[in-house]
């Protein structure tokens, strides 16, 4: 542990102690994380959903491969109007758990369909 507090007097580690950089295979993430989707949101079982991620993210990389890609946020209006409409003042618990949102989150909601900003 360096207890210095200043970082120009800190000596170099020794060629022998430097890390290499970790480097992050970004693709495997996203395979990561499709398959987890798939077999949250569509029951998929494991090896199926690990199967299909992993073809979606080579099909990705064949077509994209190199490029950025921007996933924009789903538009929030339509799941708001539905809150909106399903809030009767008693069943916010219930709003909480099927939406995944916080209490003063749907609130907030309810609150902008009377008080527009």
């Amino acid at each position: 542990m360096n207890l210095c507090l200043f970082e120009d007097i800190v000596p170099e580690p020794a060629p022998s102690q430097r890390v290499a950089p970790l480097r992050i295979d970004h693709a495997a993430l996203w395979e990561q994380e499709m398959t987890e989707i798939l077999k949250e949101r569509l029951a998929f079982h494991g090896l199926w959903a690990g199967a299909m991620a992993h073809e979606i993210v080579e099909g990705l990389r064949a077509r994209l491969g190199g490029d950025d890609v921007y996933v924009p946020a789903p538009d929030r209006r339509a799941r708001n109007a539905r809150i909106r409409a399903l809030f009767n003042g008693r069943n916010v618990d219930e709003l909480c758990s099927l939406f995944e949102l916080s209490r003063s989150t749907i609130y907030l909601i309810c609150q902008r369909q009377t008080n527009p900003r």
